[in-house]
């Protein structure tokens, strides 16, 4: 979620804080920096994860062989119009592999292998999804923003599948942990805009 995101949900001087991201982060173009930022948010915090659990759920031995440290040394210092033009990604990549694979795949757009929760939070999983989200403390979420959040959703206005899915996963996480939120003792949480 975006800091507005969390401010628009949360009350003000309440228990979650949002900071901004580093500023230290640097690039060379702005293509560069949300690489960058892919590169050490969503692939290691996310990608590679769940790579590496699903593997060893199955005692096997996953390899991403497109993370060997050289790799992407060089690819982080190529410039950008080999990187990316127009729509198209990893085209020296592609390039590369241009005789070996077929054209088909070369032209195939990228599938994800997401479950399809956008549909589940607006159909099947909608109950579940209000009766979580109801628990939510109303000395930190504002209700109202965290209904028309589930509404825009289920209604079709917005796909708001990742914002509802954290919110789900942060009460499911506070029922389990037995957080009291309007606690005076409570712990104050931060949640930087990078790693929401």
């Amino acid at each position: 979620m975006s800091t507005e995101d969390v401010e628009r949900l949360t009350l003000p001087d309440g228990l979650l804080e949002t900071h901004e991201m580093d500023g230290d982060f640097t690039a060379r173009t702005e293509l560069d920096r949300l690489l960058g930022l892919d590169l050490t948010g969503y692939l290691r915090d996310e990608l590679l994860t769940n790579l590496d659990r699903a593997t060893m759920a199955a005692s096997l031995e996953g390899r991403a062989p497109f993370v060997n440290h050289h790799l992407v040394e060089l690819a982080c210092r190529l410039p950008a119009e080999l990187k990316l033009r127009r729509l198209v990604g990893k085209r020296v990549l592609r390039r590369a592999v241009a005789d070996i694979v077929p054209a088909a795949i070369l032209r195939r757009v990228k599938r994800g292998l997401a479950v399809p929760l956008a549909a589940w939070l607006a159909g099947p999983l909608l109950p579940f999804a209000r009766e979580t989200l109801a628990r939510l403390d109303p000395t930190v979420f504002r209700p109202s923003a965290v209904r028309a959040l589930l509404e825009d959703h289920v209604e079709r206005r917005r796909d708001n599948r990742r914002e509802l899915w954290a919110l789900i996963v942060l009460q499911l996480w506070a029922d389990a942990c037995g957080v009291v939120w309007s606690s005076g003792d409570a712990t104050r949480l931060h949640a930087s805009s990078a790693a929401q």
